[in-house]
């Protein structure tokens, strides 16, 4: 069973990979249709070798082809700023320039109804009841990375939008800073 669960991670991994990768080239301005057919057209080939992370990504894809956030980030696309932003910083406490946290955040967009600066993070996982607490550190981390580059007054929202269950989740970044060590 041990092999059949780290065939299992092998697999979530290369389908969360490829997913991310579509999610950062599918051309938002483009025909819907056309651009979801030539997105999977790409993911299949991709993954010719590889049929179970193969046929999980292509589900995957459909249930976001006809999902809700699909359909949001392509509304949100004239208010992205970036998508798949490489993200670097010193590890809290670390002095100089021996160690550093990387990372890179999937996508960045101004919310057009507030004005907020918002960083989503894609989880091709299953939505579990301590999801945003598993997230809290890097949201933190990836938010002040952001905040940093572009020089804003304020520490963007962290988000995690949930490709399986179709759903986004805020995650309080200021509860990480309020809990007691």
């Amino acid at each position: 069973r041990a092999n059949g669960s780290a065939l299992e991670s092998e697999v979530a991994a290369r389908v969360g990979t490829e997913i991310h990768r579509v999610l950062e080239e599918i051309d938002l301005r483009a025909d819907a249709e056309t651009e979801f057919q030539r997105q999977r057209e790409r993911l299949a080939r991709r993954l010719v070798g590889a049929p179970a992370a193969r046929a999980n990504a292509l589900e995957l894809l459909d249930e976001l082809r006809h999902g809700e956030l699909l359909a949001r980030l392509r509304n949100l696309e004239p208010h992205i700023a970036a998508r798949e932003l490489p993200v670097l910083l010193p590890p809290s406490g670390a002095a100089g320039p021996v160690a550093y946290v990387e990372g890179v955040a999937d996508l960045v967009y101004r919310d057009p109804n507030s004005g907020e600066w918002v960083i989503a993070d894609y989880k091709t996982d299953a939505l579990e009841d301590g999801g945003p607490d598993l997230y809290r550190s890097q949201g933190a981390t990836y938010a002040e990375a952001v905040r940093g580059a572009m020089d804003l007054p304020e520490t963007p929202r962290f988000e995690l939008w949930f490709l399986r269950a179709g759903r986004i989740v805020n995650v309080d970044l200021d509860a990480l800073h309020s809990r007691a060590p």
